[in-house]
């Protein structure tokens, strides 16, 4: 699931800075606050479940 996460995490911002470099930056720093938020979670469910 981790793997996952990470190869659509890189694979949006290098399609994003492919696109155009004025909305690579917001699209970049959306996915990326997504990317935390799921590491997070997953960490935060391995603590509670072990």
């Amino acid at each position: 699931l981790l793997a996952l996460i990470t190869q659509t995490a890189i694979h949006f911002s290098e399609s994003s800075i492919e696109n155009n470099s004025h909305f690579s930056f917001l699209t970049q720093t959306k996915y990326l606050s997504l990317f935390v938020y799921f590491l997070y979670a997953s960490v935060l469910s391995k603590i509670f479940m072990s």
